[in-house]
């Protein structure tokens, strides 16, 4: 048994749908098939009842499910681990960021950082929430700058930079006219907002603004920065 075929038994058993789970895996259905038998073959039980219209885990599946999670996760970790202990040795340090560290908080950190360890080498990737996310999770970046506060026995946040939201309008915009503008004159305005993919703690933030106020975005157009 590898850690593939776990991989693909948690794809198949998130989507209980073959053809989507192939899509997300990146491999043929008739392949991934193949694979989940050799498993339920190796394992030696029935993990997934398929119909024609649908799959199912079966009672020995969603067991079998909840430990190849767990193993897949120790798995994720002790790879990010030994990463983590050959950056130490490279003295190298890998920062992931979202667009705006650049500006507000790189200028002032970055200088005495490299002035203090001349011998370190810093890597930069500009990424989104959930690309930093997931190389933090495998060791592929040390530091992220994200807009998620997350605390846990693997990841701990500190607060450092806050943010204002700002509405930007054309000069001739009826709305413009307002020093303060009434919230419910929003209702039903063009907007456009990141996307959920790219930027999902502000598209969440904004779309949270409105439920609370009772109004309704008409979005246009999603920006991925």
């Amino acid at each position: 048994m590898e850690l593939r075929h776990l991989r693909y038994f948690v794809m198949v058993a998130e989507e209980l749908n073959f053809s989507k789970a192939a899509l997300r895996l990146y491999t043929a259905q008739p392949s991934l098939s193949q694979q989940i038998k050799d498993l339920e073959d190796e394992v030696g039980v029935t993990l997934l009842h398929r119909t024609k219209r649908k799959v199912e885990l079966t009672e020995e599946g969603s067991v079998f499910l909840e430990q190849a999670r767990l193993t897949l996760a120790q798995a994720d970790k002790a790879i990010a681990m030994a990463r983590q202990v050959s950056k130490f040795k490279k003295q190298q340090l890998t920062i992931g960021f979202v667009p705006v560290v650049e500006m507000k908080v790189f200028p002032s950190v970055l200088p005495s950082l490299r002035i203090q360890n001349p011998n370190l080498k810093i890597e930069l990737r500009s990424m989104n929430n959930t690309e930093q996310m997931e190389a933090l999770k495998k060791g592929e970046i040390d530091i992220a700058f994200m807009r998620d506060n997350l605390n846990n026995d693997e990841i701990q946040s500190q607060f450092v930079l806050r943010e204002p939201l700002m509405l930007l309008l054309p000069r001739d915009h009826p709305l413009a006219q307002y020093e303060r503008i009434p919230v419910k004159l929003l209702n039903n305005i063009d907007f456009i907002i990141p996307s959920s993919e790219q930027s999902s703690i502000l598209h969440n933030t904004i779309l949270n603004f409105a439920e609370l106020h009772k109004i309704k975005f008409n979005i246009v157009q999603t920006a991925h920065n």
